[in-house]
Order: C-alpha cells, then sequence, then structure tokens
C-alpha cells in the first residue's frame, strides 16, 4: 500500500480522522503522530505527520491556520469542536492545498 503523501490523501477516510489527540492506533490509544501503528489523526497530527521534522511543517501549518481562522479560531479548536464533520476537516484541507 502506497504511503499517503498529502494531509488530503492521509484523512480522505472518515475512520483516519479523529479529535483530541494528534493519532490512536486501531485500539484507539493515543500515539506519537508517526508511530508505525497510528491509523488516525487530528488535522494537526495528520500535517505532523506528512510535513513534520521540516521547515515545510511550519509553512502548511500556517496555510492550514489561515483558512481555518477565516470560520473559527486555530487548528486544534476548529478540529476539536463537537461539531466540527470530516466533510469541514476535508473542505478545509482542500482549501488549504495541502
Amino acid at each position: 500500500m502506497k504511503k499517503p503523501t498529502t494531509v488530503l490523501e492521509l484523512l480522505s477516510d472518515p475512520k483516519s480522522w479523529i479529535r483530541y489527540h494528534w493519532a490512536q492506533d486501531s485500539s484507539g490509544n493515543p500515539v506519537h503522530h508517526n508511530s508505525p501503528h497510528a491509523t488516525c489523526w487530528c488535522l494537526d497530527g495528520a500535517i505532523m505527520h506528512i510535513y513534520g521534522g521540516d521547515d515545510e511543517y511550519e509553512d502548511m501549518v500556517d496555510d492550514v491556520s489561515d483558512k481555518i481562522r477565516e470560520e473559527v479560531g486555530g487548528i486544534i479548536c476548529f478540529n476539536d469542536k463537537h461539531n466540527t464533520t470530516h466533510d469541514d476537516i476535508i473542505r478545509v484541507v482542500r482549501k488549504a492545498g495541502v
């Protein structure tokens, strides 16, 4: 299976998106965003998973944050808000082009 190279690819399946943790394993336990056991991510965790460890991460966070601020506030607040849906996440990710 090909490793996702964009946040959109990583979060495309609704089961791959979560709230309240950067990443979780298949049992629902919190794990590091780059753990080989991670099966789902929050928006920030997905950005870190794809772009973490280099300057691109900061650029992506800035791009996504700018798009989200137009609607709510920051990435974490938007992701964890009870009425944010997977469709909302995908819309913002597409808008940011990540």
